[in-house]
């Protein structure tokens, strides 16, 4: 009676598809090179003699040798949960963390690997990677808004006049008290723009002269910088590049070659860009070179 045979790149894919921590590179593509990478001919093993010519270990090894070029079957989901979840960055260190945590979970293709990542992220899940993985820039921009509008809705609220019926009419004073919490409520669902207006008007009502000079002042600013915006280009960060040349010819704009340049040049610089702007520009080339 004849015995059944099999090579070592059939014994490598059983490996693969029937152990779950390795089932994520259970492909021929990477069977194919972990076989390769073991060492021996490829000659053909009896199945029963298996354990002793080409034990686990050995495949392991092999696996091992060759793992930064085997394709990961988690790649692309895991990829596609990142996208799915903006509040994590898109990045290398963080995929890097998923693939990790769901090999420690023994995952395997045919999971659900979108709601193993989910619940791996949760704070309850026993292995949690709250606070592992890195957020997004955006996310985090978001959040420190959100912290705070909530903060300025709070301050506005507390700084608001006492609530004063002024009557012995209970209805009245239970009128005056609801419609002081449905202005609560209002506030705290403002946007931080309409927040920033309130609590200006608030200012200027409570007659904080000083605080109220500030925002005054900061507005009228605001309002001028904006002017000067629309009326004068801002200087370009690569510097100053002569007319009809590429950018690539882009060069500090010193005092001394400022002094250099013809009449002309000059009006079209100030006309452009504004002499207050110029001067700002020379000044501090002037700094950098002291």
């Amino acid at each position: 009676m004849s015995r059944t045979q099999v090579n070592k790149l059939e014994v490598t894919k059983c490996f693969l598809e029937e152990h779950p921590a390795y089932a994520r590179y259970a492909c021929h593509a990477n069977a194919y090179m972990i076989a390769d990478a073991i060492q021996g001919k490829d000659r053909f093993f009896d199945v029963d003699d298996l354990p002793t010519y080409l034990p686990n270990s050995i495949i392991i090894e092999a696996l091992e040798r060759v793992r930064p070029r085997l394709a990961d079957g988690f790649a692309e989901p895991v990829t596609r949960w990142l996208v799915s979840h903006g509040e994590y960055s898109q990045c290398e260190a963080n995929r890097q963390v998923l693939l990790r945590a769901l090999a420690s979970e023994n995952a395997t293709p045919q999971d659900d690997i979108d709601e193993m990542l989910t619940a791996l992220v949760h704070p309850g899940h026993p292995s949690s990677l709250d606070g592992s993985l890195l957020l997004s820039e955006q996310f985090q921009f978001d959040r420190g808004q959100e912290e705070k509008r909530k903060s300025l809705a709070e301050k506005i609220i507390a700084n608001a006049a006492p609530l004063l019926t002024g009557t012995t009419d209970k209805e009245a004073e239970r009128a005056k008290r609801k419609a002081r919490e449905e202005w609560i409520q209002r506030i705290r669902g403002m946007s931080l723009p309409d927040l920033q207006r309130v609590r200006e008007k608030q200012q200027l009502r409570q007659g904080d002269v000083s605080e109220s000079r500030g925002v005054v002042v900061a507005a009228d600013t605001k309002r001028t910088q904006q002017l000067v915006d629309r009326q004068f280009q801002r200087w370009p960060d690569h510097g100053y590049v002569p007319p009809g040349k590429p950018v690539e010819c882009a060069t500090p704009l010193t005092v001394f070659l400022f002094r250099r340049l013809p009449a002309s040049e000059v009006s079209r610089l100030f006309r452009v860009f504004g002499q207050k702007q110029i001067n700002e520009v020379l000044a501090e080339s002037q700094q950098k070179k002291s």
